[in-house]
């Protein structure tokens, strides 16, 4: 499913308007009439609702909500930030004030008056940080129980999910026509409440290239298997990490290779994990890199070369011993496998050009999976930065790095270039260490028994959404961990094979 920028949004409304002819105020009024469907059925009569007009089209729309409701015998009272400065919002409010209704500064708002809130103040037009003054009146519309945004929650920018200095906070959201990049974006996400997506008769210019979509409701597709098979045609994978301090990280990438149905998988650590990962995982094949715990050897990296795999697992408590950094380097420009860099590994370049220069010389397949404060060190970029700019930035690093990306946050989005692919589906049970370690282990699994490395990272992405559903049924919003999770996952697997 489409998920437009503002622009995009816009030129779809100026080709609905200049090319297909159909009147702008017919499509406001359309805006209104379905979002006041939509909130008749959410709030009955007995609720006293209050309608918030800002100057622009938003606010156009909240005046035909706000009649609609008049006419269905609603208590009903307008308040706006202004006079209507567009030539459909002045149409509309005009209309509106032939009726017997209180048409109020937004100034003068009182919480404690009303049930209901329907925001019409900004919507997608908003295009600078909100005044001191309009926080304040922000922050006593938020003490209602019920709020109802239409578009986008005033306050958020649709582009990137930011808070341009303070936001509604809505119980709904009433989407027009298109989903947009700041309803799935966190923090934007996260004060949305519950989307309702409606049509309102705006047709999408077909110049747009939709190079952002939803996909929320892809089914689960796991890799074909062959009954006649054996563990040699079913895949290889080569995990390593877990130095000092940190053999979980490959324990877990390693059990969820070995658990999804990866034929061979070897881990690859200092002398004395691959002795303990033999006994917490007897299924994976230990590989000692180093004989030092805290970083590993160069003089191994031969070693680690001549491993036969399918894809390589670089990253799950590997460390950022200069050392392991300097053989992570080496290893990434050598190996003529596909590669699959994760958590510490992404901190081994030095710049962001030397990272740029690497990835991109590679023959074989790369995949990155960062999280937003990886994402950042990757790019020599501060968090803020790169929330501004995410779907942007994260285009631009897969087409210089010729790479695959993987951005884990509460929305994930998965990037092969031009297009970018969002799950937004957050669930509080992943935000635990760990988690990151058993998507890469799924990543790799799907990949070496036959999937493409986009259709890998996807798959990966909705099986561990839906395998944490399962552990959070199990046991509860707080007791997830990455063994659990696998197990969900592999519940999951079992179901839909």
């Amino acid at each position: 499913m489409d998920v437009l920028s503002s622009n995009q949004m816009y030129e779809s409304d100026s080709y609905t308007i200049d090319d297909l002819k159909i009147p702008a105020l017919l499509l406001m009024e359309q805006a209104g009439g379905e979002s006041y469907n939509i909130i008749k059925k959410l709030y009955d009569k007995n609720h006293k609702v209050a309608v918030l007009c800002g100057t622009g089209n938003n606010g156009g729309d909240g005046y035909v909500i706000a009649r609609r409701l008049l006419l269905a015998d609603y208590d009903v009272t307008v308040f706006q930030l202004g006079d209507p400065k567009s030539t459909q919002s002045s149409y509309h409010h005009d209309i509106l004030k032939n009726f017997d209704i209180d048409i109020l500064d937004l100034e003068h708002f009182q919480s404690m008056d009303y049930q209901v809130v329907v925001d019409c103040i900004f919507g997608i037009g908003l295009s600078k940080d909100i005044s001191d003054d309009l926080a304040i009146n922000f922050d006593e519309i938020n003490l209602v129980q019920n709020i109802v945004s239409i578009d986008i929650p005033s306050g958020i920018c649709s582009d990137s999910g930011c808070i341009r200095g303070a936001s509604i906070e809505a119980s709904h959201t009433i989407v027009l026509q298109h989903y947009k990049r700041g309803h799935f974006l966190y923090p934007g996400s996260s004060v949305c409440g519950q989307l309702h997506l409606v049509d309102i008769g705006v047709y999408k210019d077909p110049k747009i290239n939709s190079t952002v979509q939803l996909i929320n409701d892809l089914p689960v597709r796991l890799p074909s298997r062959n009954p006649w098979s054996h563990k040699g045609m079913n895949g290889r994978v080569l995990v390593i990490g877990g130095l000092k301090g940190k053999l979980g990280a490959l324990h877990f990438a390693s059990l969820a290779c070995s658990h999804t149905g990866t034929g061979l998988v070897f881990a690859g650590s200092s002398k004395s994990a691959a002795l303990q990962l033999q006994t917490s995982v007897p299924e994976v094949m230990g590989v000692e890199l180093s004989e030092y715990d805290e970083y590993l050897d160069e003089s191994n990296l031969p070693d680690a070369l001549e491993i036969d795999a399918d894809l390589v697992i670089l990253g799950p408590g590997l460390g950022r011993h200069e050392n392991t950094k300097s053989f992570v380097r080496k290893f990434v420009r050598q190996c003529p496998s596909p590669v699959l860099l994760d958590a510490d590994a992404l901190h081994a370049f030095e710049t962001e050009t030397q990272m740029f220069e690497i990835l991109s010389s590679r023959s074989a397949e790369t995949i990155l999976t960062p999280h937003p404060g990886e994402f950042a060190a990757m790019l020599k970029m501060n968090s803020s930065e790169i929330d501004s700019n995410r779907i942007e930035l994260l285009s631009y690093c897969s087409h210089e790095t010729k790479s695959t990306i993987v951005l884990k946050d509460s929305t994930n989005l998965i990037c092969n270039g031009d297009y970018t692919y969002m799950h937004a589906k957050p669930n509080s049970v992943l935000a635990k260490g760990g988690s990151g370690d058993v998507l890469a282990g799924l990543i790799a699994s799907f990949f070496v028994q036959g999937m493409t490395e986009l259709e890998s990272c996807i798959q990966a992405v909705l099986v561990q959404s839906k395998g944490a559903e399962i552990m959070r049924d199990d046991f509860g919003e707080h007791g997830g961990s990455p063994l659990r999770l696998i197990d969900g996952i592999g519940k999951l697997m079992k179901i839909v094979s």
